[in-house]
C-alpha cells in the first residue's frame, strides 16, 4: 500500500475531480 499523505493527496484530487463534474 502507498503512504497514508500519498492517500491522502489521491482523495483530495478525486474529491476536486467529483465536484467539477457535479458542476459541469
Amino acid at each position: 500500500m502507498g503512504t497514508p499523505t500519498s492517500i491522502g493527496k489521491l482523495l483530495y484530487i478525486a474529491q476536486i475531480v467529483i465536484q467539477e463534474k457535479k458542476f459541469f
